[in-house]
């Protein structure tokens, strides 16, 4: 399907006239290229990779540290579900509001603003001398990143389509997960050799990344070519000369309604769902049962956080090959929540430390596949001109789940053991199998029309 490119040079940040877009008709490219614009002007992969990435280190590279946190700081273990859920705790709110404001003023702009202050709110962190400036400091990191990633998908749909996208975010989730992989070990080993705080000014690099933002990504925005109604039916946008009467006020009122959507709303609870077992238990539980349970130290438990990136990346390559057998996404969703499922009760009964890397492996894998499903199922439901508002009501939901996840999880934690809090993680992921089932198949009529 042909695309639209409306560049609009110079003028981001102030209202368009309707005589202002210059509008140029492309088709959609498979050539990609990993650092430098090729000449169908699409971004390279590696600049959108690096927003996803620079996001990741909010949690990952302080996650194996939570222990040494909690003495250094002399707090008590409910401590560590605040800390780990400041961060995702502001995404809740500014995620639905920053992608807006990317499809209004430009992904460009809102990218490389929230990665520079993502990079500056990394300095009361690894200075903080009590909990209260590190929460604050994780709380303005949780603005900076609570839309990056969600961006970075958006504009992989905009530059790309059909078999092509779905390559490109599983590759996207690919590097995620090799990040997810590589940071706990990279943060683990920096806190043993030095402390936390310069574990935590890892984060620093989000410096670096908004400047290669703002030089490599292309100032435009897309829609389809002649577009009269949204994936779902439900839009009235006319064409490029309608966007300047489309406000930000108008779109942030129009979320809840999306938000209710058939098809929308089940994206929404796995986005809660999913992302309250990965933070709330996977890297707020795991770390204190790796300790208290097997004795393990801080570089030993990073190697255990970490495996299952490895594992997660095989089904982040494989997403593309099991989306097209099965036909679903729903069916991939399925499978992705038993296998957490399955995981989860592995872990909690688990005897001895290799029945914990088998289930852990297990977990990675079902996430390798799971998350970039989710993602490219938020792009499909979204209207071509308001991808970054979808993907980011998706995101809203998961930084929920990132958010509450951490309190519940560590709450029960302290309560009833590391090893019920595992189980009941089983639980949570078995019933959201049954939750799937039940509505697979009105969402999948409308998320398999022609886009």
């Amino acid at each position: 399907m042909a695309k639209k490119l409306i560049h609009f040079g110079s003028s981001v940040g102030r209202r368009r006239s309707r005589q202002e877009p210059i509008v140029k008709l492309t088709a959609p490219a498979r050539d990609h290229t990993w650092f430098a614009n090729n000449p169908s002007g699409n971004p390279p992969l590696a600049v959108i990779y690096a927003i996803s990435v620079v996001s990741l280190t909010a949690n990952t590279v302080l996650s194996p540290s939570l222990p040494e946190i909690l003495v250094d700081l002399d707090l008590s273990k409910r401590w560590a579900g605040i800390i780990v859920g400041a961060g995702p705790a502001p995404g809740i709110l500014f995620a639905p509001i920053l992608g807006v404001l990317a499809d209004r003023y430009g992904k460009r702009l809102i990218v490389s603003l929230s990665l520079c202050l993502f990079g500056l709110a990394t300095v009361p962190i690894a200075l903080a001398p009590n909990v209260w400036l590190l929460i604050a400091g994780r709380a303005l990191q949780g603005v900076g990143a609570s839309t990056l990633v969600a961006i970075a998908i958006a504009i992989i749909a905009d530059f790309w389509d059909g078999d092509d996208r779905t390559r490109y975010i599983g590759w996207n989730s690919a590097v995620i997960t090799s990040c997810v992989a590589l940071l706990p070990l990279a943060g683990g080993i920096t806190a043993d050799l030095s402390s936390w705080r310069w574990a935590a000014a890892l984060q620093l690099i989000a410096i670096p990344a908004a400047l290669l933002v703002w030089l490599k990504l292309p100032d435009a925005s897309f829609v389809e070519a002649n577009p009269t109604t949204t994936s779902a039916g439900t839009d009235d946008y006319d064409g490029p000369n309608d966007r300047a009467e489309v406000t930000v006020g108008n779109r942030l009122k129009k979320l809840g309604g999306s938000a209710r959507q058939t098809h929308v709303r089940p994206v929404l609870v796995l986005g809660f769902v999913s992302f309250f077992l990965i933070f709330g238990v996977f890297l707020t539980i795991m770390p204190l049962f790796l300790k208290s349970e097997f004795g393990l130290e801080t570089t030993e438990r990073s190697l255990v956080i970490a495996l299952p990136g490895a594992f997660a990346v095989l089904g982040a390559l494989s997403v593309s090959a099991i989306r097209r057998r099965l036909d679903s996404h729903w069916k991939v969703l399925a499978i992705g929540l038993g296998l957490f499922c399955a995981a989860f009760v592995g872990l909690s009964v688990a005897p001895v430390i290799a029945l914990v890397i088998a289930a852990a492996a297990l977990y990675g894998f079902a996430e390798g596949f799971t998350i970039p499903t989710m993602q490219e199922t938020s792009v499909r439901a979204a209207p071509p001109s308001e991808r970054a508002t979808y993907v980011a009501l998706f995101t809203s939901a998961s930084r929920t789940g990132q958010a509450v996840g951490p309190l519940a999880a560590a709450a029960i934690a302290s309560t009833v053991g590391d090893r019920i809090s595992l189980g009941a993680a089983a639980l949570v992921a078995g019933s959201t199998v049954v939750y799937i089932l039940r509505v697979r198949d009105r969402s999948d009529k409308i998320l398999h029309r022609p886009r």
